[in-house]
């Protein structure tokens, strides 16, 4: 079978796939990618998130990491749980949260995929507007990274783009934070 190769020279946005990574983003999966180490809970990353959560939300505050290899039985007590707390959190994938799960009591929702989708998203910003006890508002945390070159923006910034788009057309109040990142 015969492939044809791309010069290294040139560039293409077709893709975030399609390109290579930024160098410290490179640097730090080199620096994570050391031993073998359980996903999802048992591990140091998990561990960094969560202390991040107690700092923001304060100490205390309860996070769950769900993915599709969690239990239905550990999913439904996550989602008892966050039913009875007040700032509990939930990381979740659009894919393993996004039907067929109702939590009242839910007061934070992030955004950390790139999607674009009007329907995905409103449906998602739904779970976090569903009336619960104790529950005066829920937040929305929308997260992008922006590795624009020049005057090409990243597919995940495109999508973020297009969010917002989806915020405006629906006069949702929001607020843009930029946050630099230790590299």
């Amino acid at each position: 079978m015969e492939m044809s190769s791309q010069s290294t020279t040139s560039r293409s946005f077709a893709s975030d796939n399609f390109a290579g990574v930024h160098p410290a983003v490179m640097e730090n999966l080199q620096a994570a990618n050391l031993g073998h180490a359980i996903a999802y809970g048992g591990d140091v990353f998990t561990d960094e998130a969560v202390n991040q959560f107690e700092r923001i939300f304060g100490v205390g505050t309860q996070a769950f990491f769900v993915f599709g290899g969690t239990d239905v039985e550990i999913r439904e007590s996550v989602r008892s749980i966050t039913e009875k707390e007040k700032d509990a959190i939930i990381v979740a994938s659009y894919g393993t949260f996004s039907t067929g799960v109702n939590i009242r009591n839910l007061h934070n929702i992030v955004f950390a995929s790139p999607s674009k989708s009007r329907i995905r998203n409103l449906q998602s910003i739904g779970r976090g507007l569903r009336i619960g006890e104790n529950k005066e508002k829920a937040v929305l945390f929308d997260i992008s990274d922006d590795f624009r070159i020049g005057k090409h923006a990243n597919y995940t910034l495109q999508h973020f783009i297009e969010r917002v788009k989806i915020y405006d057309d629906e006069k949702f109040n929001y607020k843009f934070y930029n946050i630099d990142l230790k590299t």
